[in-house]
């Protein structure tokens, strides 16, 4: 019956479809409101697995309300059965149906209840996402924030950042960094998380577990410092960023960081420029950051947000440098923090960057020849 029903919800003709939308919503209540025992959940699920592989969106509205309801009615046998739904469910992602999309999402977070079910649905994510880069380009940041507001979001990134962290496919693991810490710092959805940062005595865990990752995409990195208030550590970067060659995307990204740096996400650092003498790393990592730029209009934007700095801050920072007696302004909670192993980190991810540009460079120059 369910086969029949699912199918004729997707017919040409308009009265078998009512009628069919009717018996589906009969057939559902009369199973929810029935004992566990009067039905066999696996030839339920393989049912409903057939059906998510339709084109047809009203019949994969309707599965995906089925799978609600069994999870509703019966969350432990679905899940004692999860492989056998998670491919067909994994494959709605990529639908074209914004509706299709959101109820697949919350479908696979209702079917992460605790940390044993919850990795394996990210790593199933992330091997999706790797093997269909159209969909993370179109689709992944819709649904990681999804994710983030059916979810813990902290326990969303930091697993995201675990699986990235040695990922293979370097490329790859740029990309979907550059996507999370768009979301990170521009989403409601992890709003608490950037409130956290904001905080480094209360952020620093959370900033520690994700910064392996984010050494993958420097140019995230350094965004994410800022957040932080870990001038120091960002003017480091800086730094660190003429040890390789600059390319367009790199460059790209640079001009998109100035944008945010004037958005209100980063009110609280653009405040820290009233303090020059207080924060003078903060002053170094602009400036630096200034000297990457090519003078287009991200270049002048910058330059005169620092124009705007008060004389007489900068003038006190003159006179403790002439001294030798500048003192940075720690924020609370980056004592907590070993920057000096973090930088180590960043440096052992980027030098398997540009070992891997070498061999693709080489590999091409041989294939040339």
């Amino acid at each position: 019956m369910l086969n029949a029903i699912l199918s004729s919800l997707s017919h040409p003709e308009e009265e078998i479809r009512e009628t069919a939308s009717r018996a589906d919503a009969t057939l559902r209540k009369l199973l929810q409101d029935s004992q566990d025992a009067q039905f066999e959940m696996h030839t339920l699920l393989h049912a409903l697995s057939g059906h998510l592989g339709s084109q047809d969106v009203p019949t994969l509205v309707a599965s995906l309300h089925w799978v609600h309801m069994l999870l509703r009615k019966s969350a432990p046998r679905v899940m004692q059965l999860s492989q056998q739904i998670w491919p067909a469910l994994f494959g709605c992602i990529k639908n074209a149906s914004g509706e299709v999309v959101r109820l697949d999402i919350e479908a696979l977070a209702r079917m992460a209840p605790n940390q044993l079910h919850f990795t394996p649905l990210i790593e199933h994510l992330l091997q999706l996402f790797k093997d269909e880069r159209a969909l993370l380009e179109d689709r992944g940041a819709l649904i990681v924030r999804q994710l983030c507001e059916l979810l813990d979001p902290r326990n969303v990134f930091e697993t995201l950042a675990g699986g990235l962290q040695h990922e293979d496919d370097l490329e790859f693991a740029s990309q979907m960094v550059q996507t999370l810490n768009l979301i990170l710092l521009t989403s409601q959805e992890a709003m608490e998380l950037r409130m956290m940062l904001k905080q480094p005595a209360d952020g620093a865990a959370f900033f520690q577990t994700i910064y392996p990752a984010w050494s993958h995409n420097p140019v995230s990195l350094l965004s994410l410092c800022l957040l932080t208030q870990a001038f120091e550590h960002a003017a480091e970067l800086v730094v660190q960023f003429a040890q390789f060659e600059m390319t367009l995307p790199f460059l790209v990204q640079i001009d998109k960081l100035v944008q945010l740096i004037e958005s209100p996400i980063f009110t609280h650092v653009r405040l820290k420029l009233l303090e020059p003498e207080q924060h003078p790393s903060l002053i170094k990592a602009l400036c630096g950051i200034l000297m990457l730029l090519p003078q287009a209009p991200a270049f002048h934007t910058l330059k005169h947000r620092l124009a705007s700095v008060p004389e007489i801050g900068l003038l006190r920072l003159q006179l403790q440098q002439g001294k030798g007696r500048i003192v940075e302004a720690a924020s609370s909670g980056a004592t907590q923090i070993d920057f000096k192993a973090l930088i180590r980190t960043y440096q052992a991810v980027q030098d398997k960057h540009q070992k891997s540009m070498l061999r693709l460079h080489q590999s091409r120059r041989t294939n040339a020849s």
